[in-house]
């Protein structure tokens, strides 16, 4: 269960346990979310053994205690640090906030000065800033949940052509700078990455749709070297000493092998899309030079002679 839900699920559960009478429509205006949402939640809570009857309202069944967490100042301080990673990537900043004011109860004031420091030290930055993708993926979080086909209005980068698709939403993630969301597309009869800020407009339908049992959507981009699909392709390039530190200290790629040949590196990958890898390819200059395939080879050659051409 993600963060976010685990969160609220316990946030219900202890709203329940205060305010025996509490309604599904009152959990989720207090939440934010669906009233098809809370049901699940409560579902949730109900498979954990806290049976919830819904008479004049909501109650739990018996008296429910949630249990106490107890964490050592060190453990606080670490998940401080991750939530507020988090809620650097997070589209709606008021659970790691909520989170943030309840972890700060188990620090001791003098342990708040220690945090403060090591906040300060550490920085990772998304590069975040596209609030218009932001609120694309906040309609797209409650969408999964609920499980509505989607039509969107949408520009395709290549094309550079916009047109309505019709699209069952499986997830959305971060990366290179931008929100994504994969999903199947009806259009294409095939499972699509799409860039959010390229959705121009959004419209939920009645239609509902399930994701696939089989599908994960890690395992989807793990044979991506950035974010393009395609024919698998095996490539193998040499890096020259000036750069084999570097290549062989950065795992680039989880499906990557290297290994030393007189000092450069031979670099071996398979992925599902070459175009990625030929563009990361050629930032690295005349420091790596693609060894197979071999049209792969000559591609970079033309790539470079019209190169050439344009700086003469």
């Amino acid at each position: 269960m993600k963060l976010d839900r685990l969160v609220r699920v316990m946030s219900v559960a202890e709203k329940i346990r205060k305010e025996p009478g509490i309604t599904y429509n009152e959990l989720a205006q207090e939440f934010d979310v669906s009233v098809r949402t809370v049901r699940r939640d409560v579902s949730v809570l109900e498979q954990a053994g806290l049976p919830v009857q819904n008479y004049h309202g909501l109650r739990f069944m018996s008296d429910v205690e949630l249990p106490k967490v107890q964490f050592e100042p060190d453990e606080v301080i670490l998940l401080l640090l991750m939530v507020n990673f988090i809620s650097r990537y997070e589209i709606d900043n008021q659970i790691p906030n909520s989170l943030y004011e309840k972890l700060k109860q188990y620090l001791p004031e003098k342990m708040m000065d220690k945090y403060q420091h090591i906040q300060k030290s550490v920085l990772i930055h998304p590069h975040d800033n596209e609030q218009d993708g932001r609120n694309i993926v906040r309609r797209f979080k409650d969408i999964i949940e609920c499980k509505n086909r989607v039509k969107i209005y949408y520009q395709s980068h290549s094309s550079k052509q916009e047109n309505w698709r019709m699209v069952d939403p499986y997830g959305v993630f971060f990366k290179k700078r931008a929100w994504y969301m994969v999903g199947y597309c009806h259009r294409h009869l095939d499972i699509r990455i799409f860039k959010c800020n390229r959705i121009k407009k959004i419209k939920s339908l009645p239609d509902m749709y399930d994701i696939p049992n089989d599908f994960d959507l890690e395992e989807f981009l793990s044979d991506s070297f950035e974010l393009m699909k395609g024919e698998p392709t095996k490539i193998k390039i040499k890096f020259t000493q000036e750069v084999a530190s570097l290549i062989e200290e950065t795992v680039f790629y989880k499906k990557e092998k290297k290994f030393r040949n007189n000092g450069d590196i031979i670099y071996e990958l398979e992925v599902a899309n070459w175009r990625e890898v030929f563009s990361w390819v050629l930032s690295f200059g005349r420091k790596a030079e693609i060894l197979e395939p071999g049209w792969m080879r000559e591609k970079m050659i033309n790539e470079l002679e019209l190169m050439k051409v344009m700086y003469d």
